[in-house]
């Protein structure tokens, strides 16, 4: 579908990926937002 919309609107199809996907996240994080802020964040890791 992004293929035929970049055609059409003459954009790339990588824009129109990057909205279907910051419009996943908005509604993940709507719905799941508490759940996910409750996870514990990990301790930095230092690579040499």
């Amino acid at each position: 579908m992004a293929l035929k919309l970049a055609r059409y609107f003459h954009t790339t199809p990588q824009l129109w990926l990057n909205l279907q996907n910051e419009y996943d996240l908005y509604k993940t994080l709507r719905k799941k937002g508490e759940e996910i802020e409750s996870i514990e964040e990990c301790e930095s890791i230092h690579v040499v």
